[in-house]
């Protein structure tokens, strides 16, 4: 009988305990989560305002704004993006916008050549671009520069069809 009742109590102190134990763990977790979420977070990439003067002298002729896009040929949602970038450039065109709209990539030329030729990539291109001049730590970041070289706006990753639209108009109301 005693060691019924010293089973039972074992048993409940053991159960004590993992509850204890489970409770400090998601406490910990927790805690580094809304600590995480409410530190602001400091990375190195482009900001609005940031002056790419620098950039824009070899790329640009007279054009009032250019819009860059910065690929890369290993990425997937680069090529997604394809018919987009694609579509940019027609509208570009045909508006005869005073935007300039070029994409870059840090790969060599030649890949990006087969690459602009198998995915049919219309923008012109550079190739061999050193990214951390642009601030550009993701493909596909697409960068709008004013005339002073100053980024008036840049989308980074992925685009949605809202980002798309703001993109489009951009380069059609600075005509």
């Amino acid at each position: 009988m005693n060691n019924t009742k010293l089973r039972a109590h074992l048993e409940v102190v053991t159960n004590v305990s993992v509850v204890i134990a489970v409770v400090a763990v998601l406490a910990a977790f927790t805690h580094d989560f809304f600590n995480q979420r409410n530190s602001p977070q400091v990375t190195p990439g482009l900001h609005k305002g940031q002056n790419l003067e620098r950039l824009r002298t070899p790329i640009i002729n007279n054009e009032e704004s250019v819009l860059l896009v910065a690929l890369n040929v290993n990425c997937r949602y680069c090529e997604e993006g394809v018919p987009f970038y694609n579509r940019l450039f027609e509208t570009q065109q045909a508006s005869k916008s005073q935007i300039a709209l070029f994409a870059v990539f840090p790969n060599s030329e030649e890949d990006v050549r087969a690459y602009a030729d198998q995915k049919h990539l219309k923008i012109p291109f550079m190739s061999d671009m050193d990214f951390r001049k642009l601030s550009v730590t993701g493909t596909p970041t697409v960068i709008l520069i004013d005339r002073a070289g100053k980024v008036q706006n840049f989308w980074v990753g992925k685009l949605s069809p809202y980002d798309e639209d703001e993109i489009m108009k951009s380069i059609q109301t600075k005509t």
